[in-house]
């Protein structure tokens, strides 16, 4: 009977520890400086140019979800960015049906 009490209050406090080392994590994502952001993202295309060149890839998942992200952010280029997305999808149908998964296609014959 004891053995269960101990195998209680060790799951127990192991739980409370880990539940105190997961409140920390978000706490220091945050005390990430904006200048260390900024710098890091000086040197890297901007999203609506990185979503322009998916389009021209042919990468109909990544470039939807990078024109979620112009549009959500309020970038000054995700007109031209939703234009060719939309035009990609125009010609392309097929894309949104299957995405970006070319693996799906040869079994169903598409």
């Amino acid at each position: 009977m004891t053995n269960r009490w101990q195998w209680a209050l060790a799951c127990s406090v192991s739980g409370l520890l880990l539940l105190f080392c997961g409140l920390l994590v978000p706490a220091y994502l945050r005390a990430v400086d904006v200048n260390v952001i900024q710098r890091a993202g000086r040197e890297t295309p901007a999203l609506a140019a990185q979503g322009l060149s998916l389009v021209n890839q042919a990468e109909p998942g990544d470039r939807l979800v990078v024109l979620q992200a112009a549009q959500a952010e309020g970038i000054t280029d995700r007109e031209i960015l939703g234009v060719a997305v939309t035009n990609a999808m125009r010609q392309h149908p097929d894309w949104l049906v299957w995405g970006n998964d070319s693996v799906l296609k040869r079994p169903f014959g598409k």
